[in-house]
């Protein structure tokens, strides 16, 4: 246990620094809290370790292994370009190990975090502040590094300030800021059970919240992709929309797209349909489309700039005993998100 110390490298050279190495040994025991380190060299932490309010100022890079490193402060990292000041390689989703640090680039073009291939798909960034860090994407400087070639990446920002910029190796990456949860639970109104495989689908119901709403759209095909023009759409990459009123059927329906930029996006479609689609063609966001899982739940996170209203159904899924499908009429809250359950009466 190390508690309000400071540990310092001797010298003004690199060579003189230390390493800190607690990831072999007995590293559950380790704690080390309200301490500064100065001009030391890498540290390798482990899952289950307490680094939790240090500062580690001009330090080179930082692997806490799923080490809980809330509240610590890293400033002046001067490693390679490119590279981050804290690596973060493990499966698990950061969210609880990561909160409130504070980060400050120093004078090299280096990132604030580094994400690894085996890091999730899915994660939690909590009241994280970043100070000094390029707003352009893609940039040696810029925030966030993503070591992914390839796939999507939901990333939840919550509370977090200054530029939170990425650079990828190929991986789109979804940035949702401040993210609040529309959770559906469905149950057999007789016996109160959950109903997993049960089917629900809620949409956007009117233009008076931030999704779309029967927006005017136009779309292209070219082998087998349909591209979406749509302005301010506010979508990302694997969320949905509802696509009507084409008179080439193959566009239409409950689409997954493909995030291209603000103002367009991409759908899989039968590479045989007539190009540009006709007809007035309106999208409308889906907030879930989908069933519900084996604790009879199925949910959607995403940021929110308003309230926004929504309608849907619930109704049996495949497989399972007949019920009568109920209506959704609702609005999820941009703060606080919703938590729905509907009750089904079976088809008798």
């Amino acid at each position: 246990m190390i508690v309000n110390s400071t540990i310092s490298s001797s010298g003004t050279q690199d060579n003189n620094r230390v390493d800190v190495d607690m990831s072999t040994g007995s590293p559950n025991s380790v704690s080390i809290t309200d301490t500064v380190f100065i001009k030391c060299g890498t540290f390798l932490f482990a899952s289950g370790q307490t680094i939790t309010g240090n500062t580690f100022n001009n330090c080179e890079q930082i692997s806490p292994g799923g080490a809980d490193m809330r509240d610590c402060s890293i400033v002046g990292y001067e490693g390679a370009t490119g590279t981050g000041a804290l690596s973060y390689n493990v499966s698990g989703d950061p969210d609880g190990e990561l909160d409130g640090i504070y980060f400050e680039k120093g004078t090299s073009p280096t990132h604030a975090i580094q994400f690894g291939t085996s890091a999730p798909t899915t994660m939690y960034l909590r009241n994280i502040e970043f100070s000094g860090y390029n707003a352009s994407d893609q940039q040696n400087d810029s925030t966030l590094y993503f070591a992914d070639t390839g796939g999507t990446i939901t990333l939840n920002l919550v509370g977090c300030s200054g530029n939170v910029s990425v650079k990828t190796a190929g991986c789109t990456v979804n940035k949702v800021i401040n993210p609040v949860t529309t959770l559906v639970t469905v149950k057999d109104n007789s016996t109160k059970a959950v109903l997993a495989g049960a089917a629900v689908t809620i949409f956007a119901s009117d233009g008076t919240g931030p999704l779309p709403y029967q927006d005017s759209v136009t779309i292209t095909q070219t082998g087998g992709t349909a591209t979406v023009s749509h302005t301010a759409h506010g979508l990302n990459t694997n969320q949905k929309v509802l696509i009507v009123g084409a008179n080439e059927a193959g566009y239409n329906g409950i689409k997954t797209i493909t995030k291209i930029n603000d103002d367009s996006y991409s759908y899989s479609c039968d590479s045989g349909l007539s190009s540009p689609a006709t007809g007035t063609i309106t999208a409308t966001a889906v907030v879930i489309d989908g069933l519900t899982d084996t604790n009879g739940q199925i949910s959607d996170s995403r940021s929110l700039s308003g309230d926004q209203p929504i309608v849907g159904y619930a109704q049996s899924g495949s497989g399972v005993i007949p019920y009568v499908p109920s209506d959704i009429i609702n609005e999820i809250d941009s703060t606080n998100g919703i938590n729905i359950s509907i009750l089904l009466n079976r088809d008798t």
